[in-house]
């Protein structure tokens, strides 16, 4: 019924709205980002080059540091061989056999060596032509008498070359006496690599005797190319130079490689380095042969000493590229308007009646109707939309079969709170008191050389799977899989009253475990696994790391560095818990002797036990 009186307020058509609208909206987003990028355009760029620098800095610092800790951790293993009694100093014959296998197995490396205090000398190096070569000089009568052989192509030993008055005395050597005086691992400044060619760093860890008395120095030298490699394999910029220096501006690598260790660096990066004069991170900018040029410079700590990353790069190969988007982001602005208000006009008449039915069907979905069909009927913005509802029915179809999939890769416990609660994902941490379990297998690179990549990878999967199952079981967070290494926390992000003794349980568990598997390996011809665990508890940070993009959750803290110090004290199948752990467990933990550790990176030495069984639960 309508009433004669009434009127209906004039309104301007659909699509005018639509149109007008979209136009407006458009020209004023266009002239504000064009506006602002105007003005802003310089200062975004520094922001971002900066930015990147700074990342590859940290790149560049991490990957410095895990070669320096690689190589600490090799010259670590013989004095540690040497204290468990696996290796004798004053037997050649085994220090040959230990040096030659540590040489072949890191191509890396340019010599393993042992200098005993009496000038016996022993070592495996590799020469320019990749050949190996043992050399053996000990003191006779005064004098030193050297003998030296190669590993043929049958594998036996040939001579080369050998002296009856040969001047090498280790003990006179700076690596010796640096590592005598500090007595622990000590790093040379970077040399040319006499026999072997190429610029390297020796790597010194000295051999103690119970009172502190120097009984010989065991040594690592690599080779620095490798590190060059790395930095030259870094996509900065076209003409971008990246380089690794002492504080007191001796190269140590750089992008453009190193002929030499007294060779100088490339001018930019030279430059850069004269006009660094702060103890931190500093950006730099300075003019070379009339070009503005960007650099950063990246101080950190390579063992005692600072060592400074060096970043430098052209300004235009950051400005050109940037100037060039701000033209085409104009062009495409100014065609994207054009391009709406015409799609506008032409298809704004058709949009009403879609989008009524597309409400009536929300409104089903809303009430719980999943079966609602939502085929697109077009191929414009209408049936974008349909496609995007169907999408989300399917989601909540999914809901529960991405709930099982995140399990697989979390904590099903951690899985289900983040669906729960999108808060759950935000970046942050808080202290927490947890048990870091890290275990690793031994010899897994000799392994995959043996039986190849698909069946390492079967073999691997085979393992993981077991060792998940077990953690779970125990109520454990696998926080992340290294490779054959596995770090599993308890306590973080779910706390239990008993963390620490489903930890103790869980590696024993696991050792268990592997037993069982390398049964079934037997049984099908596969080689044996060995599984070394190292556990600790305390206060980390714990949280979300990463971006708004990606992110994962983890710890941070010493009680991660301690642990993973404490697995590689581990031998064979061997499980070692810290005293602090222990100190909780005693209830349930049975232990070995208390054994007294000094671990790099820790204030104090630590006390560790041999884990050898639990008591049953009660």
């Amino acid at each position: 019924m309508t009433t004669s009186g009434t009127h209906l307020r004039r309104r301007p058509p659909f699509t005018v709205i639509l149109v007008g609208v979209l136009g407006v909206l458009l020209v004023a987003a266009s002239a504000a980002i064009g506006g602002l990028s105007i003005v802003h355009a310089r200062r975004s760029t520094f922001a971002l080059v900066a930015h990147a620098m700074g990342e590859l800095a940290e790149l560049t610092v991490g990957h410095t540091r895990s070669f320096l800790a690689h190589a600490e951790q090799l010259a670590a293993v013989g004095p540690g061989l040497v204290e468990q009694g696996l290796l004798d100093p004053d037997d050649d014959a085994q220090l040959g056999r230990y040096f030659t296998a540590v040489v072949q197995s890191h191509p890396q490396l340019a010599w393993a060596s042992y200098g005993s205090a009496d000038d016996h000398f022993i070592g495996a190096w590799r020469n320019p032509q990749d050949n190996l070569l043992l050399n053996h000089s000990w003191p006779v009568d005064g004098k030193i008498a050297m003998r030296e052989h190669t590993l043929d192509a049958d594998g036996a030993w040939a001579p080369v070359r050998s002296s009856e008055d040969y001047d090498y005395r280790p003990t006179q050597r700076a690596w010796w006496q640096q590592a005598a005086r500090a007595g622990k691992i000590t790093w040379t400044e970077p040399y040319d690599f006499l026999y072997s060619g190429g610029v390297g760093i020796t790597c010194a860890a000295p051999l103690l005797d119970d009172e502190g008395g120097v009984l010989g120095v065991f040594t690592i030298d690599f080779f620095l190319g490798e590190l060059s490699a790395f930095l030259g394999a870094l996509e900065v910029t076209e003409h971008a130079m990246v380089g690794v220096v002492t504080d007191q501006g001796q190269p140590i690598a750089a992008s453009t490689g190193l002929t030499s260790a007294d060779a100088p660096l490339a001018p930019p990066l030279q430059q850069a380095l004269d006009a660094y004069t702060d103890q931190g991170q500093a950006q730099l900018r300075f003019e070379l042969q009339g070009e503005p040029h960007l650099a950063q410079v990246s101080p950190f700590l390579a063992g005692e000493a600072t060592w400074l990353v060096v970043m430098v790069a052209p300004e235009a190969d950051f400005m050109a590229p940037i100037r060039v988007q701000q033209r085409q982001a104009l062009v495409l602005g100014v065609l994207s308007l054009l391009l709406s208000l015409v799609a506008g006009v032409v298809t704004g008449r058709w949009i009403a009646r879609p989008l009524v039915e597309l409400t009536r069907k929300a409104r089903r979905v809303r009430g719980g109707d999943l079966d609602v069909d939502f085929t697109a009927a077009s191929s414009d913005e209408i049936g974008t939309l349909s496609l995007a509802l169907a999408d989300m029915v399917q989601a909540l179809k999914d809901r529960e079969f991405i709930q099982g999939v995140l399990g697989r890769y979390a904590n099903p416990e951690l899985a289900e709170l983040c669906l729960a609660d999108p808060d759950a994902l935000a970046l942050g941490g808080r202290l927490q008191d947890v048990t870091v379990l890290m275990s690793d297998l031994r010899g897994f690179t000799a392994l995959t050389e043996r039986l190849g990549p698909e069946e390492m990878i079967e073999l691997l999967n085979d393992y993981l799977g077991r060792m998940a199952t077990v953690i779970q079981d125990h109520g454990g967070t696998i926080n992340e899989f290294i490779g054959d290494a596995i770090l599993v926390l308890f306590g973080a992000p779910f706390e239990h009253p008993d963390d620490p003794e489903r930890a103790v349980r869980c590696a024993y568990a696991m050792q268990q475990a592997l037993v069982q598997l390398n049964r079934d390996n037997a049984a099908q011809g596969l080689p044996a696994l060995g599984m070394g665990i190292g556990l600790h508890c305390g206060q980390v940070v714990a949280g979300n790391i990463g971006s708004a993009e990606h992110a994962k959750y983890g710890v941070v803290g010493t009680v991660v560095n301690a642990t993973a110090r404490i697995e590689a004290l581990t031998v064979g199948t061997q499980t070692l818990i810290s005293g602090e752990l222990y100190s909780r467990t005693q209830n349930v933990a049975q232990v070995g002797p208390l054994r007294t550790e000094s671990m790099k990176g820790l204030p104090a030495p630590m006390e560790v036990y041999a884990l050898l069984g639990v008591a049953e639960a009660g």
